[in-house]
C-alpha cells in the first residue's frame, strides 16, 4: 500500500521514490524527473547575459575608457583660428601683418578711429579681384607716429586715393602698429613695402600701378 502510495505522488509532483539500497541507486528513476523549461536551467540563464568588456582590435593601443565604453566617439579639439588681418610681403620670406581692412568711411565720416593708437604703418586699399588671397589691392602705403591721427580725409593725398578708388566707398584701410620703434625704423618698412608693391599714390605718375602684379595674403 506504501509503494502505491508513493507511485502514485511520483507520477503527480514527480518525486522520486524512498532508496532503500544500493541496488535502488544504480537503476535510473522510475519516473522521470520533471521538465525544466527552457532557458531556466542555470542561474546564468535566470539572470540573462552577463555583460563582457568589448575586445580591443588586434594591433590596436588599448586607449583605456573609450574602449571601455565600446568605442565611444570623442570628437577632437578645433584649432583656433588665427585673428583676421592682411599680410604683405616686405622681403623675400618676410610678412607685414596688418589689421583686418575696415572701410575708410568708418573713419572720415563716422568717427571710428582704431581702437589702438600708437605709432606704426597705414595702407590704404581697393577691392580687387585679381589678387590673392584677400582680395584688396595697396594704393598707398605710410608711416606715421599715430595711426589715429594720420589716414584721415585731411590727408595730402587723399583726393589721389578717392580718385585711384573710383570714391571714397571704396577706400578700406589697415593698419600695422609698431610699438617703441623709431621715425627711421617705419620709414625703412614703409620703404621695403612700397618698392614691393609700388602702389600708385605713393607714385603719383605711375599710371601702372593697378597692373603692377602682386599678392596681399
Amino acid at each position: 500500500m506504501e509503494k502505491d502510495y508513493e507511485a502514485l505522488l511520483s507520477s503527480i509532483f514527480g518525486l522520486q521514490p524512498k532508496l532503500t539500497g544500493l541496488s535502488d541507486l544504480l537503476k535510473p528513476p522510475a519516473t522521470p524527473l520533471r521538465h525544466v523549461p527552457s532557458g531556466l536551467g542555470s542561474i546564468r540563464n535566470l539572470a540573462g547575459p552577463i555583460p563582457t568588456t568589448p575586445a580591443v582590435p588586434t594591433g590596436e593601443p588599448y586607449r583605456g575608457i573609450r574602449d571601455l565604453l565600446g568605442g565611444l566617439s570623442i570628437p577632437a579639439p578645433v584649432p583656433t583660428p588665427e585673428p583676421l588681418g592682411i599680410r604683405f610681403e616686405a622681403a623675400p620670406g618676410t610678412s607685414i601683418k596688418f589689421s583686418e581692412p575696415t572701410r575708410f568711411y568708418n573713419v572720415t565720416v563716422l568717427g571710428l578711429s582704431p581702437l589702438i593708437d600708437g605709432p606704426g604703418l597705414y595702407a590704404i586699399l581697393v577691392p580687387d579681384n585679381n589678387w590673392r588671397p584677400r582680395q584688396f589691392r595697396a594704393i598707398y602705403i605710410g608711416q606715421t607716429k599715430d595711426v589715429a591721427e594720420r589716414p584721415t580725409d585731411d590727408h595730402e593725398h587723399f583726393n589721389d586715393w578717392c580718385n585711384a578708388a573710383g570714391g571714397e566707398a571704396n577706400l578700406y584701410v589697415a593698419y600695422h602698429w609698431m610699438y617703441g620703434s623709431t621715425k627711421q625704423q617705419r620709414m625703412a618698412v614703409e620703404k621695403q613695402l612700397v618698392d614691393r608693391y609700388r602702389p600708385q599714390c605713393n607714385w603719383p605718375y605711375n599710371g601702372l600701378g593697378p597692373l603692377l602684379s602682386g599678392n596681399s595674403f
